[in-house]
């Protein structure tokens, strides 16, 4: 039987799991943005445009 602690505490580890979870799944969101971004910058440069 866990204490009232206890669930609070597990409570709040399994909050900050899930929020470092969407923390890194925008992480890849923002990467693969970026690289989309740096392809246009560096097709405009080539195209000299």
């Amino acid at each position: 039987m866990h204490t009232l602690d206890q669930q609070i505490a597990l409570g709040s580890a399994l909050a900050a799991l899930a929020q470092a979870e969407r923390l890194e799944q925008i992480n890849e969101r923002l990467r693969d943005f970026h690289q989309v971004l740096n392809g246009w910058a560096l097709r405009v440069t080539v195209d000299g445009r």
